[in-house]
């Protein structure tokens, strides 16, 4: 809806009350003019005519502004609280990153704990073995050395 015809026809009216006015007969010493009150009449009832067509032209301006302002701050809050849940799921996706960083340090330390405890249970384990398997050999090497002495004094 524009007001552009409006507002000429508006402007036309005024412009011809004030040529009414320019035009009048001065009345000498008053101040004072004559004007011919029917054409002068007829310009205000125009003139009353136009303007509430002017002022319903403005009120849908002003609700059009206001409906356009609030889809634009509906728009603004929708895009704020998107960036908000973005942020927090950002935010939430650190700590979790983060979360599970930490627990693989702790599970491989805990993997490299396990490991020191095995190569040391194995260490001891092999050295067990070998200190009975000494103990044998020596053993066994008496006994070789015993037979041996044996069989020379034979």
């Amino acid at each position: 809806m524009t007001n552009q015809p409006l507002a000429s026809e508006l402007a036309m009216l005024l412009d011809r009350i004030d040529d009414l006015i320019g035009h009048a007969h001065r009345l000498p010493w008053t101040g004072r003019i004559l004007i011919d009150a029917n054409e002068l009449a007829t310009l205000v009832a125009q003139v009353q005519h136009v303007l509430p067509e002017e002022v319903r032209q403005a009120q849908w301006i002003v609700a059009e502004r206001d409906r356009i302002l609030k889809e634009a701050m509906d728009q603004a809050q929708s895009l704020k609280e998107d960036a908000q849940k973005e942020i927090a799921r950002q935010a939430e996706g650190s700590e979790v990153v983060a979360k599970a960083r930490e627990r693989a340090q702790e599970l491989t330390e805990q993997a490299r704990q396990t490991a020191r405890e095995i190569h040391q249970g194995a260490r001891a384990y092999a050295d067990e073995i070998l200190a009975r398997l000494e103990t044998e050999l020596t053993q066994v090497m008496n006994d070789v050395k015993n037979n041996r002495m044996e069989l020379r004094q034979e």
